[in-house]
C-alpha cells in the first residue's frame, strides 16, 4: 500500500522526512510529495529541482574523484619520503660503522707508539 505525504504536511512539522530522504530539505529542492510504497520511496519534483540534483551528483562524484586523486598523489609522495629517509638511515649506520673501525684503528695505533716510547725512555 502506497502512502503519499504532501510536502506542506512535512513542512507544517506534522511528518517528518526519513533520514535517507532529508538531503531534500538540506539541499533546498523543491519536491510536491514523498511517497512510501512498502519501504520503497519515491519523490515527486518539478524537472528543474532534478537537474539541480543531477548537478550536485555529478560534482560530488567529480569531487571524490579528485580527493581520491590527491591521497593517492600524497601516499606516494610519502612512500618516496620513507624511502629516501630510510637510505638516509642506513647510509648513517654505515658511516657510524665506518666511525667506530676507525676509533678502532686510531686507537690501536696510538697505543703502539705510547709502548715504543715507554721502552725508549727506560733504557
Amino acid at each position: 500500500m502506497a502512502k503519499k505525504i504532501e510536502r506542506s504536511r512535512i513542512d507544517a512539522g506534522r511528518f517528518e522526512l526519513p533520514t535517507k530522504l532529508a538531503f531534500l530539505s538540506a539541499e533546498k529542492l523543491d519536491f510536491a510529495s514523498v511517497t512510501d510504497k512498502d519501504g520503497q520511496w519515491s519523490v515527486e519534483m518539478p524537472a528543474a529541482a532534478l537537474q539541480k540534483l543531477a548537478k550536485s551528483r555529478a560534482e560530488l562524484k567529480l569531487s571524490k574523484t579528485e580527493q581520491k586523486r590527491l591521497q593517492a598523489e600524497h601516499t606516494a609522495a610519502l612512500e618516496a619520503e620513507r624511502a629516501a629517509h630510510q637510505a638516509t638511515r642506513d647510509e648513517l649506520v654505515k658511516l657510524q660503522r665506518r666511525l667506530k673501525t676507525l676509533e678502532k684503528k686510531l686507537g690501536a695505533g696510538a697505543e703502539a707508539p705510547v709502548a715504543v716510547r715507554k721502552k725508549a725512555t727506560a733504557v
